[in-house]
């Protein structure tokens, strides 16, 4: 756009120059026409941000709309348009409150806007403001009478709210308007239904079938109906007449599936199940929707795991290449702790240009539960190049990144990170915690302990904050009262705490108060810090401390053994070696010797 604007400036002077030349003479510019000069380049250049606005939305590239958005707005503030736009940014990248705001001043701006208000209610629907959402259908319904789907929509609200009662005199109306409908005889069914009035909401099924004859997803709702008032025979004898009407179709086995499901008869549910991966005739996209309900069920995942395994390998071997049923296959790994296959599964399908930034994240997260940093560091890098507003996938480069030790790119990756984080405090809290520990790892202490202090200004008890500071400033040994009050905080909380435990005990120890401290690293060890290299190093250190050589040198071993740092622990082993034969030599008590 700059050269163009070039352009255009040089012809403007090389027109003024010629016209100079001719001798030409022309009138003088009023203050009205310099006024409408300016409106004009104003509107000119509102409408060149909206536009780019527009096109880096197309492009997915959010942020930078939203920027264009903004100087569009600021140079008309009462563009209706703007503001929508913002708001469906908001909208997609989830931070409704911003949303809301730029709604609702869509709306204000251009009253007689229909899809304003629909994205406003949409919204306070989303957000769960129930009540806000029905006043704006209200007044749609008010000023559209005649649209029947929105009359429709605001009785789905009533009945939400719990308002049955208008609710069905919305639907009356309708059938009065268009005759016997299908959705509105379930809808009005659905709350006879729920209060228990059988013989109302079996009345609204007969109706719809006399009409509908044959339509086996009334009829389903009709075996459900029987199935859950008690009469089994007519509900078995519905599903039975739906198979004899389709009995190749999906909708009508996963009834009959979900009638045996409720039944406990799963002898006969995986007959049925079966019977569908087996039909060639079903969608894949079916078959994948009817297991993942089954892996969704946690009590179904217990009882019935080696028949889930079962059908997800028939799959597999059905569509080999299918990027879905790797995907199903991958999560069902996920639930079963076998994080290698499911990783191998989803990096199938990522290589293959099938994931979406669900499974990128998940073979994220799976690289780094199995502390594959190297792999973690290259493929977060390839996932912010195709998801670069994405904050997990720098939060993920960034701890990749220090584990490798580049501690610069895990901090310069988190900060960039941090930008895009929105309305997410948990999620701000681990970046905060992330660099105080980069920084801590650099020696640059005084923005580390910045770091902690911006976290813990969003939560001022958060205990992993509280315990790591207070931590850190006792490995500097320096404001050792603040580090022992955070740490306080924690134990109070979780007395029995290993990791807590330990802090607090060793921040006794570096104010010198060795007995105490002692006191809190029992306890830690006996809360499973046995098992912790660090504390049972911490522990052998206050041994050492005090004196008791043979058994700090035991404990140091043990810390080799669970994984310490070797060299370091062994010079401490040699150190108390030597102060025991000293001991020894002066003629001290041996330990473990009683008087």
């Amino acid at each position: 756009m700059k050269r163009e604007r070039k352009i255009a400036f040089g012809l403007l002077i090389l027109t003024v120059l010629l016209t100079g030349c001719l001798g030409k003479e022309y009138p003088k510019k009023t203050k009205g026409d310099e006024k409408a000069v300016k409106i004009e380049e104003r509107d000119t250049e509102y409408r060149y941000f909206f536009a780019e606005g527009i096109k880096q939305k197309m492009l997915g590239n959010l942020g930078q709309a939203v920027r264009y958005f903004e100087k569009a707005m600021e140079l008309n503030k009462k563009s209706s348009a703007g503001c929508y736009e913002l708001s469906s940014i908001y909208t997609i990248t989830r931070n409704y409150n911003e949303a809301i705001k730029y709604a609702g001043r869509a709306e204000k701006l251009d009253e007689k806007n229909i899809w304003y208000k629909l994205h406003l209610g949409n919204l306070y629907h989303i957000t769960k403001k129930v009540d806000s959402t029905i006043v704006i259908y209200e007044k749609i319904c008010e000023n559209y009478p005649d649209r029947n789907d929105l009359a429709f929509n605001l009785s789905e609200l009533y009945k939400e709210k719990g308002e049955k009662e208008k609710a069905l005199r919305i639907y009356e109306k309708l059938e009065e308007r268009v005759g016997i409908n299908k959705h509105v005889g379930l809808a009005k069914e659905d709350i006879y239904e729920k209060e228990g009035k059988f013989e109302l909401a079996k009345n609204e099924l007969d109706k719809l079938l006399r009409i509908y004859k044959n339509d086996v997803n009334i009829m389903g709702v009709l075996a459900e109906l029987y199935h859950n008032n008690g009469y089994d025979d007519k509900a078995k004898e519905t599903y039975e007449k739906m198979l004899m009407i389709e009995p190749d179709k999906y909708n009508t086995k996963v009834s009959l599936l979900g009638y045996y499901r409720k039944k406990n008869e799963y002898t006969k549910v995986f007959e049925i199940v079966r019977e569908i991966i087996e039909n060639s005739e079903i969608k894949v996209n079916e078959k994948v929707q009817m297991m993942l309900s089954f892996i969704s069920n946690q009590e179904e995942m217990r009882n019935y795991i080696t028949n889930i395994e079962l059908f997800i390998r028939k799959l597999e071997e059905q569509y080999p290449d299918d990027h879905k049923v790797k995907a199903i296959a991958a999560d069902l790994c996920i639930r079963t702790g076998k994080l290698e296959e499911a990783r191998n599964k989803l990096k199938y399908i990522i290589e293959k240009g099938k994931g979406n930034i669900v499974l990128w994240e998940q073979f994220l997260l799976i690289e780094n539960s199995m502390g594959n940093y190297s792999e973690l560091y290259m493929e977060s890098e390839r996932a912010i190049k195709i998801y670069p507003e994405r904050p997990t996938f720098f939060l993920l480069k960034g701890i990749s990144a220090s584990e490798l030790k580049k501690y610069e790119i895990s901090i310069k990756a988190l900060e960039e990170g941090l930008k895009f984080v929105k309305n997410d405090n948990q999620l701000i809290i681990q970046f905060y915690l992330l660099i105080g520990d980069g920084y801590r790892s650099m020696g640059l202490h005084k923005k580390s302990d910045e770091a902690m202090e911006k976290a813990l200004e969003i939560d001022s008890e958060n205990q992993i904050v509280l315990n790591n500071y207070a931590y850190y400033l006792s490995e500097r040994g320096c404001r050792l009262r603040k580090a022992l009050k955070m740490s306080g905080i924690c134990i109070k909380t979780e007395p029995i705490n290993a990791i807590y435990l330990d802090t607090y005990g060793w921040i006794l120890f570096k104010m010198g108060k060795t007995n105490e401290a002692k006191v809190y690293l029992e306890k830690a060890m006996n809360n499973s810090g046995v098992n912790d290299p660090e504390i049972t190093e911490h522990y052998g250190d206050i041994l050492y401390e005090m004196k008791e050589y043979t058994r700090a040198a035991e404990t140091w071993k043990d810390a080799i053994i669970l994984g310490g740092e070797k060299i370091k622990i062994e010079k401490k082993i040699n150190e108390a070696k030597e102060k025991k034969k000293g001991q020894k030599s002066k003629g001290q008590r041996v330990e473990g010797v009683r008087d």
